[in-house]
């Protein structure tokens, strides 16, 4: 819950913590706050999957089961691998680098070194982040250079039963996209003006403008259809 809490309070930007001011927020950036949310969703694992170290910062999320086909070999069967077996498994290398956008040869030596991607190299750490699953831990070993950390260090591997949260589509799927104030603004001027002066339908300048009477302006109905 202090962890919770602290994320709520602190954003990390280059590596430095800056404390948020809620109090300071607009509407702007609630709605960015908001699409944040549309954007990611929540996922019980049906089998374990490991959350890739990206070089866009990105946090993709593989199934293990699915490194193991690629690199062409049964579950827990593939071990620490020589330069010339990774000549031989070219697609889970591809496969890799689009999910990863890390280069080949920096993929290549994360497999050559099975250590993962930060100081989380002790094998009690990858021990404990499978649960002490050791045939799991056999399993995700030749793969633990690959796993990014999370904000504790530690390898992030989500077991089979677990929830997580990952990116989702409900923001795409659903067109739900925040109309920044710059367009908004004008929208709503340009619309209201004809229907609260007098003038402006007519064409005369503004400053022959006179304000509607307030009988008038309390009949206004205004339809929003993209509000919600």
């Amino acid at each position: 819950m202090l962890h919770l809490l602290r994320s709520l309070q602190y954003l990390e930007l280059h590596g430095e913590a800056r404390r948020l001011s809620f109090r300071a927020l607009d509407i702007e950036q609630i709605g960015h706050v908001y699409e944040g949310l549309l954007d990611h969703t929540a996922k019980r694992a049906t089998e374990t999957v490991l959350s890739l170290a990206a070089a866009r910062g990105d946090e993709p999320e593989v199934p293990l089961s699915a490194l193991e086909r690629l690199a062409g070999v049964a579950s827990g069967e593939w071990r620490v691998v020589s330069g010339e077996e990774l000549a031989i498994i070219p697609k889970l290398i591809t496969f890799l680098r689009e999910q990863t956008g890390r280069s080949e040869s920096a993929l290549k030596k994360a497999l050559l070194n099975p250590s993962p991607a930060t100081h989380h190299a002790s094998p009690a750490t990858l021990l404990a982040a499978c649960g002490g699953d050791q045939a799991l831990f056999n399993r995700l070993r030749p793969f633990s250079g690959l796993v990014r950390s999370d904000i504790f260090d530690r390898p992030v591997v989500i077991r089979k039963g677990s929830v997580y949260v990952t990116a989702g589509t409900d923001r795409r799927s659903s067109g739900t996209h925040y109309t920044p104030r710059s367009l908004t603004e004008p929208i709503v001027q340009y619309t209201l003006e004809p229907l609260v002066y007098i003038g402006p339908a007519e064409g005369k300048p503004k400053e022959e403008w006179t304000l509607r009477p307030a009988k008038d302006l309390l009949y206004l109905k205004v339809c929003d259809m993209a509000c919600g």
